[in-house]
């Protein structure tokens, strides 16, 4: 049994928005791999905030990152 997190990450004029979804490895995921994935959701989420805050924070950053061409 296993399960899997795939992220996807996009940078927004509010911030960054991240999706996720938990895949299931073909046998079901016990409640232990469930719990995992969902802790790291979690704490994805938290670190991709607490980046966002920074870029905001910074306007040379943010407005670097507004303009170029990878966003």
């Amino acid at each position: 049994m296993s399960v899997k997190v795939v992220f996807e990450f996009t940078h927004t004029e509010d911030g960054i928005d991240v999706k996720h979804e938990v895949v299931d490895g073909g046998k079901g995921g016990c409640v232990c791999e469930v719990a995992i994935a969902t802790v790291a959701i979690n704490e994805v989420r938290n670190g991709v905030a607490a980046v966002s805050q920074v870029v905001k924070g910074d306007p040379a950053f943010y407005g670097y990152a507004r303009t170029s061409g990878v966003h």
